[in-house]
């Protein structure tokens, strides 16, 4: 939102539809992966057009099974994004997986990493596009804390994203609620 309020072109990959999360509201187990992935594709939606993605791509790589999906299909995809879009900077999860160590997570860093490095290579994944190299990768880090299990990188910069957290706020939800009617 900071970014695309200052005028910046931003874009998401996502990599999963999610339909093996939850789904809040639901109990465990009481839908279809499906329908979960149905809903989950409408929440992403909602959520990249309220943030202000001027371009977003939704893959369908297994939720919760996307570090031991086929490595140079997903490294290929990823590639492909960022030769198409031209990128100066890519972000993505920390290899802990952002502070989660989600598996997805994980992998999605993964990806992301080997995606940035090989889309800069012309003859790898040639059929994707005309190499490209992005002149940053962002991590996003959470902070050490010994009383968090995991392991996590420290963060090296920060950015001040207040006026744009919208949790608690009343008006953001709305509109959020309304996108996804």
């Amino acid at each position: 939102m900071k970014l695309a309020s200052e005028g910046h072109v931003t874009a998401l990959l996502t990599l999963t539809r999610g339909d093996k999360g939850r789904w809040f509201g639901k109990d465990l187990g009481s839908w279809s992966p499906q329908d979960l992935a149905a809903e989950r594709t409408r929440e992403w939606q909602a959520a990249t057009k309220l943030i202000g993605f001027r371009h977003a791509r939704l893959l369908e790589w297994p939720d919760g099974g996307l570090a031991a999906s086929p490595v140079d299909r997903v490294t290929a995809d990823v590639v492909e994004y960022v030769r198409e879009l031209r990128p100066d900077i890519v972000c993505t999860f920390g290899p802990e997986g952002a502070g989660s160590e989600h598996d997805d997570h994980r992998a999605a860093s993964f990806f992301a990493v080997r995606g940035f490095h090989r889309a800069a290579i012309a003859t790898e994944f040639a059929e994707r596009g005309a190499a490209h190299q992005a002149a940053r990768l962002y991590f996003n880090a959470s902070p050490f804390s010994p009383d968090v299990p995991f392991v996590a990188m420290t963060p090296t910069h920060t950015v001040d994203i207040k006026p744009w957290i919208c949790f608690g706020d009343a008006g953001a939800l709305h509109r959020l609620k309304r996108l996804l009617e």
